[in-house]
């Protein structure tokens, strides 16, 4: 939806409701005409202020920090405030428009009158919606579906570089489905899946692959890692891959484990992934080959051991 867009439903569907419709030879005479300019005017703007209330009510959503962070690496929320404003401001005025031109019509004398102020009416909204954006307000409610509903229980991240094996072990773990593929950043959102042993259960989020750079120089995807660790749980399984078959360096990887160690001060169990191929030398609490499903097992014991 865009403003021209907006305009042109209403205005058109004005015209239908008020029975004269393109192209009609139909004429109205004295207050059937009146009464016609009448119901444009109401019609289109109901119509409108409609879908501008819609639009304030979308950018006015109540976000948690972790919901604004997340949102804010994609979302410029500087101008969706301005543009939420903007739609505030113009319903006042086209409210107060709609009651003056109502009255102005009603007391018309004569159908050139009433018709004159209909399209005085049409063109006073036309300049106000017309200096009025939706795209931002459009890209926060897309957005919105994707960012993970988080729920308020025992939390576990998996945090790694990208390609470690994240996505398989969460998916090995809990069955949850999700797209793996040999290549860096297949995980472009934080995915969630859950552990259950009887009455206990555990949220695994998935973070999208970091690498060891300053975050200034990460990317939107990068950033979403970053604020799980920062808001989610203080409970970290950071994968590493000594074989190298990930594409990085065991070095690198080293790098951004003692990284995440002194910002994030989490409980973290260190994981080494790939145990089927051969690997530099390298200490970890748990060596696994993501799809050994007996590696798996023991993996979810220490998780549970998380929170004895």
């Amino acid at each position: 939806m865009d403003s021209k867009k907006l305009l042109d439903i209403a205005f058109h569907q004005a015209s239908k409701e008020a029975g004269v419709t393109k192209g009609s030879k139909r004429v109205e005479k004295g207050r059937r005409h009146i009464e016609a300019d009448l119901r444009r005017v109401l019609v289109s703007h109901s119509i409108i202020t409609g879908q501008l209330k819609d639009y304030f009510r979308k950018a006015s959503v109540s976000l948690n920090e972790f919901e604004r962070e997340v949102l804010g690496t994609v979302v410029d929320f500087e101008r969706l405030d301005k543009d939420r404003d903007r739609i505030r401001n113009s319903l006042k005025i086209i409210d107060r428009l709609r009651r003056e031109f109502e009255v102005r019509i009603k007391y018309a004398d004569n159908r050139t009158e009433s018709n004159r102020y209909q399209r005085a009416f049409y063109g006073r909204v036309s300049s106000i919606v017309k200096r009025l954006r939706f795209d931002e307000i459009e890209k926060l409610e897309r957005e919105m579906k994707k960012v993970p509903r988080i729920r308020k229980i025992k939390t576990v991240i998996i945090c790694g570089y990208p390609n470690v094996g994240k996505s398989i072990v969460l998916k090995n773990l809990t069955g949850h489905a999700v797209e793996v593929a040999p290549y860096p950043f297949t995980t472009k959102n934080i995915l969630i899946g859950f552990l259950n042993r009887g009455y206990e259960e555990i949220q695994m989020i998935d973070t999208p692959g970091l690498l060891d750079r300053s975050l200034d120089k990460r990317n939107p995807i990068e950033k979403r890692a970053i604020l799980a660790l920062k808001h989610l749980s203080k409970n970290i399984i950071f994968l590493v891959d000594p074989s190298e078959a990930c594409g990085y360096s065991l070095e690198a990887q080293t790098n951004l484990l003692k990284t995440v160690e002194k910002e994030f001060k989490p409980k973290m169990l260190v994981v080494s992934t790939h145990a089927d191929l051969p690997q530099k030398e390298f200490k970890s609490d748990l060596n696994i080959d993501s799809n050994n499903m007996e590696d798996i097992k023991r993996l979810e014991k220490r998780i549970f051991e998380f929170f004895r």
